[in-house]
């Protein structure tokens, strides 16, 4: 992707003088262009588009300085030259942004256009296009690869096609299709099952025997706690809470002091110095994490909801350094005094400490819109009680500002280091449009989320996650539900908040626990199997299918595939009976059908078929169907 997601309109009126520089900074590139009057040579019939820099079709760039260098003539007199940019994911190229639309001066016939960008990641197409007087158009386009493909040579010493290298470091989102992830090489999703995100502050968790036993269950992804907040035994209803740890079992980014007076017990902090057992713990953590091949997201902040704000190192009451009295709702905007300069420091430490490992990126904070709500809208208008579960809560604008500025501190962090990570964002429980997002966040989260979270921003072309669950019971059911309807609609990350995790029970198998959410063997089981299906695409060319399925009486159907010769259906039967799909396929062609359960992986059916009509298993189970063109032999 190149330059900043959020869209910029920039106009380029060519007035009587063609020798005019402008800069333009977005992100941490910037734009040069320098459009200057060539003298009038023979000119051909129609527009012209002569590239005299580069002169390759892709060019590969390795600091991702782009110089174009091109000369447009016309018969007739020049009307408009528009260069636009575009992002390439496979064979698709999917419109990014106008960069300039240039109005030229109608006595002119030829025009000589320099630029010189600096690219992100990525496939970028460049495009020119230019129109005449007589409306007469002409477009020409080069690609430039960055840190990505290479151009290898035939043996006649011709340029091939571009191969592709994909780049090594930490996990980052997928350059073909950037809606995944990529990580050690290979296109994924991630798929976890996470404690209450007190793995490491709480000593008593033995987060080995926890780790090995998500991995087991086949899934790739934990999330986990900082240190800036804690619970207490009984908040939220948890009982065997691993964010609640006893007093001695608590270890945080800072040392204790010689001052009692902690709120939840022991001696008050020292937020000057730095205690090495907390980050050795981390870096164990994250170290066994990456044995197992699973990816931590850490999360740097949260909200402190009702009473979170007591137990924070932070508050002048629980350290011996003199930090400002603030509003427990303030803490987590630029409005908090003395408190802002200790937040930045905790964040380059962090970001310092880790920076060697891949199998992790940062989340920014927790559920801001908690303590910091600037508009409410009503999902469900018969709740009278108007219960927050029938509320998105937005962030205000305070809040948006203090977590870009955490943004900045970690790039600014990592601008000289080797690796660069990504930065996540929760964006609000259930759904939301996401407007004017952050350059600097690669991914965006929702708790509780429904699929429309995916539908109303797949434009972004970034990873979408539902990192949390809960408030839904504890029927397996539900939570393996909204795993596959968020997956199929095109997200990327889903979390179960599972509280079958707890000190003691860290292979998961508490099944007395009093929670909120749920969590248990069976759910990771299901969520492996889950994962295991998707992992048998090809996740660069995989999108939402929304012309497949043309009906589907009785059922609640979703699909995914790469739109030419694989697809999976997934279906919720909503009937006792079994109705036929009815799908839009090519007449003349065979299928193959192969019908899984989903909760156990069993195979159903596998047969093939041809026309549009598909009848599943009778069984009244979720299934999935996977669809496979069948191809002629030779």
């Amino acid at each position: 992707m190149i330059l900043s997601r959020q869209i910029v309109p920039l106009f380029l009126i060519l007035a009587n003088s063609f020798s005019f520089a402008q800069v333009i900074s977005l992100k941490s590139n910037q734009v040069t262009v320098n459009l200057q009057d060539v003298k009038k040579g023979d000119t051909l019939a129609a527009p012209t588009i002569k590239w005299e820099t580069p002169l390759e079709e892709a060019v590969t760039l390795k600091d991702g300085r782009f110089t174009m260098r091109v000369l447009v003539t016309s018969q007739s007199k020049l009307k408009q030259v528009t260069i636009t940019l575009k992002e390439k994911q496979g064979d698709e190229e999917i419109f990014v942004k106008k960069l300039e639309s240039g109005i030229v001066d109608v006595s002119r016939n030829s025009l000589l256009v320099e630029k010189t960008y600096t690219f992100d990641r990525g496939v970028n197409v460049i495009e020119v296009e230019v129109e005449n007087a007589n409306g007469i158009k002409s477009k020409s386009s080069k690609l430039a690869y960055v840190n990505l493909l290479q151009l290898k040579e035939k043996k006649n010493g011709e340029k091939a096609k571009p191969s592709v290298v994909l780049p090594e470091g930490p996990v980052t989102f997928h350059p073909l299709n950037p809606h995944y992830f990529l990580y050690n090489k290979k296109p994924t999703i991630l798929v976890g099952a996470s404690e209450h995100y007190g793995a490491v502050v709480n000593k008593a968790f033995d987060f080995k025997k926890y780790l090995e036993t998500v991995s087991r269950n086949g899934l790739n992804y934990v999330r986990v706690y900082g240190g800036t907040y804690i619970e207490k035994v009984g908040d939220f209803g948890i009982q065997r809470n691993t964010l609640a740890p006893a007093a001695s079992n608590l270890v945080l980014p800072w040392k204790r002091s010689e001052t009692p007076g902690y709120f939840l017990g022991g001696n008050k902090f020292d937020i000057n110095q730095w205690d090495e057992n907390y980050f050795s713990r981390l870096k164990d953590f994250l170290s066994f994490a990456n044995q197992k091949n699973i990816i931590v997201e850490f999360v740097l902040f949260s909200s402190f909801y009702g009473s979170g704000w007591k137990y924070s190192p932070f508050n002048p009451s629980n350290n011996v350094n003199k930090t400002n009295p603030i509003k427990q709702e303030l803490i987590h905007t630029l409005n908090n005094g003395n408190i802002i300069n200790e937040q930045e420091k905790y964040v380059r430490k962090i970001v310092n400490e880790l920076n060697g490992f891949d199998n992790l990126y940062f989340e920014i904070q927790n559920e801001p819109w908690a303590d910091q709500i600037d508009t409410i809208f009503v999902t469900n208008e018969y709740d009278v009680d108007k219960k927050w579960t029938s509320r998105i809560q937005v962030v205000s604008d305070l809040s948006k500002t203090w977590q870009a500025k955490v943004s900045d501190w970690i790039k600014d962090e990592e601008k000289l280091m080797a690796k660069k990570h990504l930065i996540s964002e929760d964006v609000s429980n259930f759904s939301y449009p996401i407007a004017e997002p952050n350059s600097n966040v690669d991914v965006f989260n929702f708790h509780y989320a429904t699929r429309q979270s995916v539908q109303l921003n797949y434009y972004l072309n970034r990873p979408i996650g539902f990192n949390e669950t809960g408030f839904s019971g504890k029927s397996d059911l539900v939570y393996r539900r909204q795993a596959w309807r968020f997956l199929m609609e095109g997200g990327a990350v889903f979390n179960q908040l599972d509280f079958s995790f707890s000190v003691g029970k860290e292979i998961g198998n508490d099944s007395t626990y009093k929670s909120p959410g749920g969590g248990s063997i069976e759910l990771r089981s299901q969520l492996g199997i889950m994962k295991s299906l998707f992992d048998r695409f090809d996740f660069t060319q995989l999108r939402p299918d929304k012309t497949i399925l043309i009906a589907s009486p009785s059922y609640h159907a979703q699909a995914i595939g790469n739109g030419k010769d694989m697809w999976m259906i997934y279906l919720e039967s909503m009937s006792t009976k079994s109705n036929t799909l009815q799908l839009s396929l090519q007449d003349d062609k065979t299928y193959e059908v192969e019908w899984m359960e989903v909760s156990k992986g069993k195979v159903l059916e596998k047969r093939q078929f041809a026309g549009n009509a598909l009848k599943p298993p009778a069984q009244q189970q979720d299934k999935v169907a996977i669809i496979r063109l069948v191809k002629p032999t030779k």
